[in-house]
């Protein structure tokens, strides 16, 4: 789970500990994971609701937390295509200096994997508009 940065945070300095049965943080993680939130962020959400005699908010819908899910891995998959892509610089500037002679197979092998991470963004693009 990523933080989420709070606009009017103060910086934290006093601690709370608390003891749980299995049952109770399995409930609580299960509250948190509902929420897309940190296990600190939700005790921090349930006290001020509770202080300012407000319902909790609703879990997020599973629908917002697929889209973040996804996003993460197109972001990933995104990565891996640049990284892929300076590769294939590196072995192209070597190719016409003539330093490195490149075989066939190694031009395809290269091109054979950039094409399924290109497939795996393009799927994961889809499941996100869908």
């Amino acid at each position: 789970m990523t933080q989420r940065a709070e606009p009017d945070a103060k910086l934290r300095t006093n601690r709370v500990r608390s003891y749980m049965t299995d049952d109770e943080l399995s409930a609580f993680k299960a509250l948190c994971t509902a929420h897309g939130t940190t296990e600190a962020q939700m005790v921090r959400t349930l006290v001020l609701a509770a202080v300012a005699d407000q319902k909790p908010p609703a879990p997020r819908p599973e629908k917002a937390r697929q889209v973040d899910e996804l996003i993460a891995v197109i972001n990933g998959l995104h990565v891996q295509l640049r990284k892929i892509g300076t590769n294939l610089n590196q072995i192209a500037r070597q190719t016409n200096t003539g330093l490195v002679p490149v075989s066939r197979d190694e031009i395809l092998a290269v091109f054979h994997t950039l094409q399924q991470a290109a497939a795996a963004v393009q799927t994961a693009a889809h499941k996100l508009l869908t």
